[in-house]
């Protein structure tokens, strides 16, 4: 299993494989030059898969020798860039706004659509309820889509952390 993290800990990450069965590891952030090397170096007496994704902003594509390339989702245009074939993962602001069409085109480039659970940990109940709707929303469209629905961590802290599985059975909660 995967997970989307925020934070970098080796140590946070082993207890993290152990309890919750870890295979991968993926460190999201826009990453200053010479950043992903440098924890790559840090990296080379770990047991287990840890991959780097690099934030990007509409119109400016830098991988920063990434592994996987991410945009987060504010508004529509957002959504329409978000098809370029080198970005894998699109983080869904719950308040950004969907529609079919843009949900379609992510499908067709085979794009996972990433919800934050760290979002519904921090939020307020109105607006916890909200964020649930709008997931409960798009994973209704990407289903008729054909496309991928995710809900990771993307903890900031080891507290935050949760089991992957777990995770993704909130979206069967939603009546998915």
């Amino acid at each position: 299993m995967r997970d989307l993290v925020g934070f970098f800990d080796l140590e946070a990450y082993a207890k993290a494989s152990e309890l919750f069965g870890l295979e991968e590891i993926v460190f999201v952030k826009r990453f200053d030059k010479g950043e992903i090397k440098k924890l790559r170096e840090s990296l080379h007496e770990s047991s287990f898969k840890i991959k780097f994704c690099n934030l990007v902003e509409r119109g400016k594509i830098r991988s920063e020798k990434a592994d996987y390339l991410a945009i987060e989702v504010k508004e529509i245009k957002d959504l329409n860039f978000a098809s370029d074939r080198r970005i894998n993962f699109i983080l869904f602001d719950p308040k950004a706004q969907a529609d079919l069409q843009a949900i379609k085109k992510l499908a067709s480039a085979n794009k996972e659509i990433v919800f934050s659970f760290s979002d519904l940990l921090n939020a307020s109940a109105f607006e916890r309820m909200l964020i649930l709707k709008k997931l409960s929303f798009v994973s209704k469209l990407a289903k008729k889509a054909k496309a991928d629905v995710k809900v990771y961590s993307l903890a900031k802290s080891f507290a935050e952390l949760r089991d992957p599985k777990s995770l993704q059975s909130i979206i069967a909660c939603l009546g998915d």
